[in-house]
């Protein structure tokens, strides 16, 4: 009954957004940032977008580099980068993202963040209604929050880890992707909403709870706390 609620409780949200008038749609403009590594030993990554795409990866030698594009101009994304007690802080926030824009009918906003790929990083992903794809296979993560609202949502977490991290993500409504290592021990706990839930390659430990076939032996090891809204979740196993 609280799965059903919590469904109702989106789509109304979702209805009345769209019921609000429409977004000035105007020509598309970019925002860039090309981030330098100075002293940061690790990078504290916040992003917060209410509609867009967003696609996350790792693979620079900078700090970070970020790319956007969109064509309304009251969703312009703010870049701040600090750097606090050796802690690098990147913060991405869409302008206006908590204000209602009613019909979005011809947005193109498109976001591309590349982390470094030797700092650890505590990430923060936030999104509303779009698509999101997060290739998190060589940034070397500590922790990561992730929270999507509504679209397709792709998560890659099949890399080489050279520490433990937990990660936590949370689904509003539209289809999850997951793709674990294969080598470093994953323990997955499911809290599953409206949908289904496909596995490959997982064993099962009890209701909810997975492993992959390393998690016993693995030196390094990942925890994951899957909850879902309205979806269907997939989560195979990486090369």
């Amino acid at each position: 009954m609280k799965k059903l609620i919590f469904a109702i409780v989106i789509i109304i949200s979702i209805l009345l957004l769209a019921s609000c008038g429409g977004a000035k749609i105007g020509n598309l403009q970019s925002e860039k940032s090309s981030i330098n590594v100075q002293n940061e030993k690790a990078l504290d990554v916040s992003v917060r977008l209410g509609a867009g795409d967003l696609n996350l990866s790792g693979n620079t030698a900078k700090a970070a580099e970020v790319d956007f594009s969109y064509n309304v101009e009251e969703l312009k994304p703010v870049i701040d980068y600090k750097i606090v007690e050796g802690k690098g802080q990147l913060s991405i926030t869409q302008s206006n993202m908590n204000k209602p824009m009613g019909n979005l009918e011809g947005l193109e906003y498109n976001g591309n963040v590349v982390l470094n790929n030797n700092l650890p990083v505590t990430l923060y992903v936030k999104t509303g209604a779009g698509e999101n794809l997060l290739d998190l296979r060589v940034v070397q993560l500590q922790n990561a929050e992730i929270y999507t609202g509504v679209g397709q949502t792709t998560i890659n977490f099949a890399g080489n880890y050279k520490k433990d991290f937990d990660a936590s993500i949370e689904s509003g409504i539209g289809n999850t992707e997951i793709i674990i290592p294969k080598k470093v021990g994953v323990k997955i706990f499911i809290e599953n909403g409206i949908g289904k839930v496909e596995t490959e390659g997982l064993k099962s430990l009890e209701k909810d709870i997975y492993v992959n076939e390393s998690y016993e032996k693995a030196k390094v090891k990942a925890n994951l706390k899957i909850k879902m809204g309205v979806g269907d979740l997939k989560i195979k196993v990486g090369e």
